[in-house]
């Protein structure tokens, strides 16, 4: 995945590119990391995406107008249901923890914000305020007198790779430090005691402005890490202004991998695992109708589908399930894209999930495939294997150093699909040890974190 990145960062001295004595690189990177994967691309199923309404700039609006000790961002694609409410599995259990009245959650809407009365949290408003304030901002801000030092070694970057980033330099800069002096006002307006972000390299202005105020940044994990990871992974010592002062991680191994990273190596480091992987397995119930669905084959395997590759997964899965026609395979799509499967000709073993989400599907399999989503870290602590198609060498790249044998089996074409199979079917089902990715005990984990971060 990032093969040219690590060469542009390792023959280009990228860290003497700087405004104001002050390196750029940190978040100019973030560019040349999506550069860096263009290649992978796919076909797309067609899809009809939520218009972004102007309604949703209101949404929790009157929530801005409080004091907080708190701000806390996320985005609702990180909800799942648990007792008739919405709640936020990265970010909810810690608002809890902290006082909910003491944090506004603000969510950016993936694709939706839930309805207010439907959610856990309620000091919450939405992004989409921000971002209206930032296109005032953008328009009326201008830093003009930006310069910036060594540009000649950014292009000689994009001219040596063929490579053009989305807007000039310039403008790119510009877009970046007008998003600071707007973060920047937002926190001086609320002085908040710490900010906490899913996601940080995502949000790297808000981190940025927040480290400059003196003002504690914790980032909550998201996905994998690992060493593949661009984002967390480089060689150079790269500015800590730009990073979080501390990353609640979910496992001991990508704690091993950030501790020889030159991005977070001042960072605090916390393993507290995951509260919904505990959740669901303290109260799994399950579903009758996806039991009834599978009732008659031999087992069945869960396939986390992805945007970037759901056709060509699909594809795969179809010729699988046509030979190993006593399994069933449940299509699990995820977010705003779950109906788009409906259409697509599926042979009678393959089923379109039409449980709440991921987690309560896959506790109904035995088996879990997909190419490298992350939901892969995560089924070993249901007690479900994976078999891992190796599309473009997705799979390897991503998981190589982060699951197991005993766990996980890498396959490039259907053979190898269909010898996994019967090799893990062999396995004696003993309890899978995921600590590696996933610790347990997140609630006393995280109490233990906050003790010592906020108090």
């Amino acid at each position: 995945m990032s093969n040219v990145f690590k060469e542009i960062e390792k023959s280009y001295k990228v860290f003497a590119v700087k405004i104001k004595d002050e390196q750029i690189w940190p978040w100019l990177r973030l560019d040349f990391m999506y550069l860096s994967i263009k290649e992978y691309t796919s076909k797309k199923i067609n899809r009809s995406f939520s218009i972004r309404t102007f309604k949703e700039i209101f949404y929790g609006f009157t929530n801005w107008f409080s004091g907080y000790h708190y701000l806390v961002f996320s985005s609702s694609n990180q909800r799942v249901r648990i007792n008739n409410r919405m709640f936020d599995k990265s970010v909810d259990f810690i608002i809890d923890e902290l006082g909910k009245k003491k944090c506004l959650y603000i969510e950016f809407p993936d694709p939706n914000h839930f309805s207010k009365d439907k959610c856990y949290t309620k000091k919450i408003a939405s992004y989409r305020f921000i971002e209206l304030v930032r296109v005032i901002f953008r328009i009326i801000l201008k830093f003009s007198a930006l310069k910036i030092e060594r540009e000649d070694i950014i292009n000689a970057i994009l001219k040596d790779y063929n490579l053009k980033l989305r807007a000039p330099l310039k403008e790119l800069a510009n877009r970046f430090y007008i998003d600071v002096r707007l973060y920047t006002l937002i926190l001086r307006m609320y002085k908040p005691k710490a900010i906490f972000v899913n996601n940080a390299y995502g949000k790297m202005a808000i981190v940025y402005a927040a480290n400059k105020l003196g003002i504690k940044t914790i980032e909550i994990q998201h996905g994998l890490i690992g060493r593949s990871h661009p984002a967390y992974n480089s060689t150079l010592s790269l500015d800590t202004l730009f990073y979080p002062s501390a990353i609640l991680l979910n496992g001991k191994n990508d704690g091993k991998w950030l501790n020889k990273s030159g991005i977070y190596k001042n960072s605090e480091l916390f393993t507290v695992g995951s509260f919904y992987l505990d959740y669901i397995n303290r109260n799994f119930s399950g579903s009758s109708e996806l039991r009834a669905q599978i009732e008659g084959y031999k087992t069945s395997v869960g396939v986390s589908l992805q945007l970037d590759f759901e056709l060509e997964l699909i594809g795969f899965i179809k010729k699988v399930a046509h030979k190993l026609s006593n399994v069933a395979f449940i299509l699990i799509p995820r977010g705003e894209y779950k109906n788009d499967i409906s259409n697509i000709d599926l042979p009678p073993n393959i089923i379109t999930s039409n449980t709440e989400n991921f987690y309560q599907t896959i506790k109904h399999c035995n088996y879990h495939t997909t190419i490298y989503s992350t939901c892969a870290l995560e089924v070993p602590s249901l007690q479900v294997s994976n078999i891992l198609y190796n599309y473009n060498n997705l799979s390897q790249n991503y998981f190589a150093d982060t699951l197991n044998s005993e766990t996980t089996i890498i396959v490039n074409d259907l053979l190898e699909y269909v010898q996994a199979f019967a090799q893990l079917e062999e396995k004696n089902k003993t309890k899978i040890d995921n600590s590696i990715n996933f610790i347990e005990n997140y609630e006393l984990n995280i109490r233990k974190v906050l003790r010592h971060l906020v108090d």
